[in-house]
């Protein structure tokens, strides 16, 4: 029994490449940018390093769906010896300090982000 046309690795392949494009195209093409408001949540950033305002950080805010598809990269150095559950939550930690980043300096390629499918990659 071969494999149908319909369940071939490439097809998952372009699919999965094709999505975001169409995304793009068919919703939010025409549509004008929105920026999204500043959230008074202080206590979640309590932690947060703030970066103050530079030329890039200005070049990032203006960051949306025409630059889009983003793809969040996680790193792991295996050098460091952790198990499997200690690198799931050094992960998290790295999830979440980006998501609260990026809300700050480019909100617009976090929408982007959200809009096609929150990809996130691991890598050794």
């Amino acid at each position: 029994m071969g494999m149908s046309p319909s369940q071939s690795p490439i097809s998952y392949f372009l699919a999965g490449a094709l999505l975001p494009t169409l995304v793009y195209v068919l919703f939010l093409r025409g549509k004008q940018e929105t920026k999204c408001s500043d959230l008074d949540d202080s206590s979640d950033d309590e932690g947060d390093v703030d970066l103050g305002e530079s030329s890039g950080n200005q070049i990032a805010r203006s960051w949306g769906m025409r630059n889009a598809p983003y793809k969040m990269v996680l790193c792991v150095n295996q050098d460091l010896k952790m198990g499997k559950g200690k690198i799931a939550a050094q992960c998290c930690h790295a999830a979440v300090g980006c998501y609260k980043r990026a809300r700050k300096m480019c909100p617009g390629a976090l929408r982007a982000w959200e809009l096609s499918g929150c990809a996130k990659i691991a890598v050794k």
